[in-house]
């Protein structure tokens, strides 16, 4: 039996914490590395359920802000190994921090049964989105570019519309951690948009400037490209939230 439960923050050595995420995330502990040293993720943002030495189950933050209320944190990499799982250790985790947080909390669910699980906590629907695809497009101009105050202002204007955005700090975390997935942050016809490369399939993500779907027509003269917008439709839910 398990004694001694105790939920800690920032105490789980990063190395641990990076080799916890490759099963359930494939993701390499080089790459999770990366991500705490450009600040994408803070160790102080790393909860840990744990008994003794035993590590039943994690759970990330990530900051960002929204217009209306502020500061806002995003969940992510929940996991409980496999060892521990069914004993509602995740649960008990997060719930447990939405007792004690002001804040508003965010979390974008991937599958799309877990916006049931996150429904048992209080969380809604707060944002929809909706996928478009693109294949065999003309050949246009496209620039991989770095971080600027010009380009985080023009991303600023375009977030009205979607309330939850990325403070400068993790906007330019997130130029690097998307470079890691053959992506990064892509220019063209004066229009800008994230890019990765995921299970072999091109995703443009956040498009901002003049044409929302200007980076992604691009890329689809070589490879094949989903396009990801928010909708106002609701039959596609992208995140959840407290607030």
């Amino acid at each position: 039996m398990l004694q001694n439960l105790e939920i800690k923050r920032g105490k789980i050595p990063v190395p641990t914490f990076c080799r916890m995420m490759r099963k359930p995330f494939d993701d390499s502990e080089e790459y999770m590395k990366m991500l705490f040293d450009t600040g994408y993720i803070k160790k102080e943002n790393v909860f840990s359920f744990t008994s003794g030495d035993n590590i039943l189950s994690v759970m990330c933050l990530f900051e960002a802000e929204t217009f209306s209320v502020g500061k806002t944190y995003v969940i992510s990499y929940v996991y409980t190994p496999e060892e521990y799982r069914g004993r509602g250790y995740s649960s008990l985790l997060i719930s447990s921090f939405l007792k004690t947080e002001k804040n508003t909390v965010v979390v974008f669910p991937a599958p799309k049964s877990l916006f049931s699980y996150y429904s048992r906590f209080g969380f809604t629907p707060c944002a929809f989105s909706e996928r478009m695809f693109f294949e065999n497009g003309e050949e246009r101009e496209l620039i991989k570019v770095g971080f600027s105050e010009e380009i985080y202002s023009l991303y600023l204007y375009s977030r009205k519309k979607n309330e939850v955005y990325k403070p400068k700090e993790l906007f330019a975390a997130a130029i690097k951690e998307a470079e890691i997935s053959d992506g990064g942050l892509f220019m063209s016809d004066g229009s800008f948009a994230f890019s990765y490369v995921e299970n072999g399939v091109r995703i443009v993500t956040e498009p901002f400037g003049k044409d929302e779907k200007a980076v992604a027509k691009a890329f689809s003269a070589n490879e094949k490209t989903w396009l990801i917008l928010p909708s106002e439709k609701k039959d596609e839910p992208l995140a959840m939230t407290t607030g």
